[in-house]
């Protein structure tokens, strides 16, 4: 029998480490499982415009192109997996940002277990990444230099098996990927301790409806910064400069529920402000808590009638500035992101 050569997504990993020069390749520090990933170069290809000279009798190269070119460069794509306790520390400092770029993000208290509070800050962190994807070809890996990130959404849903599992989705931008780099060896895994829906403990919904008529289904987070992501100078050859914040961060949350009352409806008529709350502990002293200071229902919520059964309730809520617009809070063993 002949070798394998067949990728197999049951090989894939993910090793980074933060970036202190943007597009710069750091230590790799830290390694993770995925469920999902698709990363590559993004080309911009230019068909030329200009209509070739016909080539005499029966020639058809006026019909076609006479080239197409690539111009612009960078690296961008989806990545995910189930949401841990330990060990993701960094795509929260991504998402949310610093006040000094290549330095953490968060502010810190406590020892072991230890407090990490993230809110938004000015400059987004970039890492350098090494994607290995089903060992193809062997040993080696993809790189991408300045990975940052667009977005990052968590999700979780109350539902037997593996859906009841809390999950983590990035969306990621870099100055480029290269191909057959070769992995960081000896990199262990953190220790698995996931994240799952049965572990929350606190769920306020902005209804302000007695506890017994809170029934949440499912929830989604999505943390948007604006990104420029695809600025080019002249000189400066065919790659992006550095993504950089050139906006407002979109917070928003939306929460599936039985419709169990009208409070929701009247809330979103009046226009009124509500104070969010999710809160997942293990029983172990680790936790992750997710506030919205100051939110506002941006969609009508719907209770539509469309079988016999149970009616859900689709609810999206959108953070404005108060103290803070969100808040995402992480109690475990780790004194800072790169532990």
């Amino acid at each position: 029998m002949g070798n394998n050569l067949i990728g197999l997504g049951l090989k894939a990993y993910w090793q980074f480490g933060r970036e202190a020069t943007w597009a710069t390749a750091p230590t790799i520090n830290r390694r993770l499982g995925l469920e999902a990933a698709s990363i590559g170069p993004s080309v911009g290809i230019a068909e030329d415009p200009n209509m070739p000279a016909a080539a005499g009798a029966g020639s058809s190269q006026a019909w076609t192109d006479a080239e197409i070119y690539a111009v612009g460069e960078k690296a961008e794509g989806t990545i995910g997996g189930v949401l841990d306790y330990e060990g993701q520390l960094q795509l929260l400092d991504m998402i949310y940002g610093t006040d000094t770029y290549g330095s953490y993000g968060a502010t810190v208290s406590g020892t072991n277990p230890y407090t990490h509070v993230f809110t938004d800050r000015e400059f987004l962190n970039s890492v350098t990444s090494e994607l290995v994807e089903g060992n193809i070809p062997a040993g080696k890996c993809v790189q991408i230099l300045g990975q940052k990130l667009r977005s990052l959404v968590l999700s979780g849903n109350a539902a037997m098996g593996a859906a009841g599992m809390v999950r983590w989705k990035a969306e990621v931008v870099g100055q480029k990927a290269l191909s057959n780099a070769t992995p960081t060896g000896a990199l262990s895994q953190v220790a698995r301790i996931p994240v799952l829906f049965g572990h929350c403990t606190t769920m306020t919904d902005g209804s302000a409806d007695a506890a017994s008529l809170v029934k949440v289904t499912g929830f989604e987070l999505t943390l948007r910064p604006a990104v420029a992501d695809g600025r080019l100078y002249l000189g400066t050859g065919n790659f992006i400069d550095e993504p950089l914040r050139a906006g407002k961060v979109k917070c928003q949350l939306r929460l599936k529920r039985m419709f169990t009352s009208r409070s929701l409806f009247d809330l979103y008529k009046a226009n009124t402000s509500a104070a969010l709350q999710i809160v997942f502990a293990d029983g172990n002293g680790r936790s992750i808590t997710i506030d919205l200071a100051r939110a506002k229902l941006v969609e009508q919520p719907k209770h539509d009638i469309n079988a016999d059964g149970f009616m859900e309730e689709d609810a999206l809520w959108q953070a404005t500035w108060s103290t803070f617009a969100s808040k995402i809070t992480v109690i475990n063993t780790q004194a800072s992101a790169a532990a």
